[in-house]
């Protein structure tokens, strides 16, 4: 028996045979040095301690086995169990009993065999998978809350990158346009050239008649204006950076327009303060008002505007224009508080 070697992680069988006597054991017989590979134990030992099958269990399995041992005794049908046992050298195996009853004729219980299987190897296998099963579930726990994070940073990354591809967008849009407003103001700086070109030719072919020389004077006036104003604009860089401060002030400001009006002077603030009543409660036809300032502007050799241009000065000084509903003036426009101070001559 001492030839036969144990080798841990090696799966043995032993049996034994427990024989009964009216229900019963009489007497345990262990089969083969394969008991001693598993226990630690000779066959003499098992023969000289009636107990030492029980004994060798590990005290928390005691109450299994005595239990499944007294199943098989009451006649029960029972299925493998596994428990722990402590070899002579004190180790610790684990064993998986496995019970086969024999009957007699009457169907009574007379012996039964106990093939015992060494599953240490098995179990401690089992241990170090679920082992690796807990450091691998405790890994991908770690992994994913990692790769949560990572997703959360990643998705605020495509909101930012989303956010700024919409801002370049619209760069490239305001960009588009100011090319085309630049194309725009050199064609019409190029329509304003060949307009001050043919207001040139103009002057040298009409007669030196002055009030025709003085219209064509401020008509030049305003094309140099308006260049100067697209120049400005064909300054800018982008829609988005035009703002108050961009254009210059002395062609935005509304006082500095009047230097290229060719109504200069203030031709109805004259005619008003002369010929003209400011009170609440008067009124005056839109025709009657014009009338009396178109024969005040030439008896005073004023440039006369039309009545479309005066109307807009009116109302730029407050004045409101309303329609006439009913009477023989119905359908004609009148401005309040205002009347006619002087009679026509």
């Amino acid at each position: 028996m001492e030839n036969y070697q144990y080798h841990p992680n090696a799966i043995i069988h032993y049996m034994y045979t427990v024989n009964l006597k009216d229900g019963n054991p009489i007497e345990t017989i262990h089969h083969g040095p394969t008991c001693f590979l598993v226990t630690g134990y000779k066959d003499e030992e098992f023969k000289n301690n009636s107990y030492l099958w029980i004994d060798m269990v590990h005290e928390e399995d005691k109450a299994l086995v005595k239990g499944h041992v007294q199943k098989i005794l009451d006649g029960l049908e029972v299925e493998p169990i596994e428990h722990r046992i402590i070899r002579k050298d004190g180790t610790v195996r684990w064993v998986r009993n496995t019970p086969v009853l024999h009957y007699d004729n009457q169907r009574k219980l007379i012996s039964y065999d106990g093939v015992v299987q060494d599953i240490t190897y098995i179990k401690e296998s089992g241990t170090s998978l679920q082992k690796l099963h807990d450091n691998l579930k405790v890994r991908v726990e770690k992994l994913t809350g990692e790769l949560v994070k990572t997703n959360g940073f990643l998705a605020r990354e495509i909101k930012e990158r989303i956010r700024l591809e919409k801002k370049l967008m619209e760069i490239h849009k305001m960009e588009t346009i100011g090319k085309c407003a630049v194309s725009i103001v050199h064609n019409l700086n190029n329509f304003l050239e060949t307009i001050i070109i043919y207001i040139g030719l103009i002057e040298q072919e009409i007669s030196k008649e002055p009030r025709v020389e003085s219209k064509l004077e401020e008509i030049a006036k305003m094309c140099n204006y308006s260049k100067e104003l697209l120049k400005q604009i064909s300054n800018l860089q982008t829609y988005h950076d035009m703002d108050d401060k961009t254009l210059n002030d002395d062609f935005m400001n509304r006082e500095n327009l009047k230097i290229y009006n060719p109504f200069t002077e203030d031709s109805i603030g004259e005619f008003i303060k002369e010929c003209c009543i400011i009170e609440k409660g008067y009124k005056t036809t839109a025709k009657d008002l014009y009338e009396t300032y178109r024969k005040w502007g030439e008896k005073n050799k004023k440039e006369i505007i039309s009545q479309r241009a005066m109307g807009l000065q009116l109302t730029d000084r407050g004045f409101i224009k309303r329609r006439i509903s009913s009477g023989d003036t119905r359908g004609r426009f009148f401005y309040e508080n205002i009347g006619i101070k002087v009679k026509d001559e």
